[in-house]
């Protein structure tokens, strides 16, 4: 955890994008997840997802 924080800062340093991290307990709790991943890979394929 604590390098994806230093990732993170040295990364908003570089001006390199933002980070958007989506947390979920249980999947059916978000069964429009994968519809909403599917579209964003669309819209900005650059993104990574991890």
């Amino acid at each position: 955890m604590l390098q994806r924080a230093e990732q993170d800062f040295i990364q908003r340093q570089q001006n390199d994008g933002v980070t958007l991290r989506i947390g979920v307990a249980a999947y059916n709790c978000y069964h429009w997840l994968a519809d909403f991943m599917a579209v964003l890979r669309q819209q900005a394929p650059e993104l990574k997802s991890n």
